[in-house]
């Protein structure tokens, strides 16, 4: 009897462990599936965030190049400003209330200029650059086209330093 119930405990453990070598290769098979799927998730992850701060470096980088270009024009297009006020001062075409005010910065315009408040503001600042502004002049062909050739150089020059994609 101790034998029958030795031999019924192996045919019961034999038949276990047919059934657990059964389902083992599909659970191997699930669990590798599972990691190799979590793998190529994390890579997939991965990929799309460099690929977003890539782009978001190139954006960056279109920034400043633009902002570049911009103050480079703004530059040339003041040195333009500054370049005819000078041929009209050369020329004397300028009125001498014009030449004082060309030749002074706005701090030493504000300290000699009453203040101008309206409410509250101080527009000595707005008044500053548009006298400034109206202090200009006609100059002849000859003078107006060289000036004018030296903006479009200095253009031509901020769009090679900082070409556009």
């Amino acid at each position: 009897m101790l034998i029958n119930v030795k031999l019924k405990v192996n045919v019961f453990m034999g038949n276990i462990i047919k059934e657990i070598n059964k389902l083992s290769l599909p659970v191997v098979i699930l669990i590798a599936g599972i990691i190799l799927g979590g793998f190529y998730f994390a890579s997939q992850v991965n990929k799309q965030k460099s690929i977003e701060r890539q782009q978001q470096i190139e954006l960056e980088q279109k920034k400043e190049a633009r902002e570049a270009l911009n103050n480079c024009i703004s530059n040339a297009e003041s040195n333009y400003r500054d370049h005819w006020r000078r041929e009209c001062k050369s020329l004397g075409l300028l009125s001498k209330d014009c030449i004082e005010l060309l030749d002074m910065t706005y701090d030493e315009y504000e300290k000699k200029s009453p203040r101008q408040n309206v409410e509250g503001v101080d527009l000595r600042v707005l008044d500053y650059y548009k006298k400034r502004d109206e202090c200009s002049c006609r100059l002849p062909s000859y003078n107006a086209d060289s000036v004018n050739e030296t903006l479009r150089e200095n253009k031509d020059e901020c769009f090679k330093k900082y070409p556009q994609k």
